[in-house]
């Protein structure tokens, strides 16, 4: 049995590492990619058992095990190589390596909730599919990293124009609260073109946008499309393997 919460494993671990409740903030910020309060951090510690949204960044910002940081359970330290090798100390490991959880990347199926909601599977023509409208037509498996997050969804890819980045029937994760940046790919919700058209949605990638142009482009064929912004929904980013993986 766990006789100590969260909250006071966080509290050992930054105190060992010397480090201010404000220093914790600004490295946990850094890794979720927006501001986190020293005040959050000291609700984190005080309350001892809560579980917080970005505990897997917060983890990784300890060093330490995310199943060690929320259970206390097995090894405090990250054990597991990108690449797979548990066995013996990290030698020679090349820059860019990093160690990650063995519990984020190899989850047990049954750990994973089914309850990420697909919104969409039915093909809406050349480069696109349409979207239910916020109603779940399935529901698979929830990330690792994906874990307490309520911004998320899933749609099922079924046309040509992004392989081999994406081929048909395959599976996306998308998420509605972090801005796409240049570069990214992005699920694009959109107006239909004529009166009575059909509302679609495109899987591209995020090139930019002018003050009347959104700007994307595709794999096959290869090239760059340009959107009236007048037409443009939503715009949403697509998750990477990163992401729903804590690698």
């Amino acid at each position: 049995m766990d006789a100590m919460g969260l909250g006071h494993r966080v509290r050992q671990e930054r105190e060992a590492k010397e480090w201010s409740q404000a220093e914790l903030a600004r490295r946990v910020s850094l890794l979720v990619k927006r501001k986190i309060s020293q005040v959050a951090i000291h609700h984190i510690e005080a309350r001892d058992n809560v579980q917080p949204r970005f505990v897997v960044e917060l983890a990784e910002a300890l060093g330490v095990s995310l199943t060690w940081l929320q259970h206390g359970r097995g090894d405090k330290t990250i054990s597991v190589l990108l690449h797979g090798h548990t066995d013996g100390p990290k030698k020679n490991v090349p820059y860019g390596t990093k160690a990650i959880d063995a519990d984020i990347t190899l989850p047990h199926r049954g750990e994973m909730p089914k309850d990420v909601p697909v919104r969409g599977t039915v093909s809406g023509g050349p480069g696109g599919f349409q979207m239910s409208n916020g109603e779940a037509t399935d529901w698979v498996r929830r990330p690792p990293r994906l874990m307490g997050r309520t911004d998320v969804f899933a749609l099922y890819v079924e046309d040509v124009s992004m392989v081999p980045a994406f081929k048909p029937g395959a599976l996306i994760f998308v998420e509605k609260s972090r801005p796409p940046a240049p570069g990214d790919d992005v699920v694009i919700e959109l107006h239909p073109e004529m009166e009575h058209g059909e509302q679609i949605a495109l899987l591209k990638t995020y090139v930019g946008r002018t003050t009347t142009l959104l700007r994307v482009s595709q794999h096959n064929p290869a090239k760059v499309i340009e959107i009236p912004l007048k037409r443009l929904i939503n715009l949403f980013r697509v998750m990477t393997m990163m992401d729903l993986l804590g690698v």
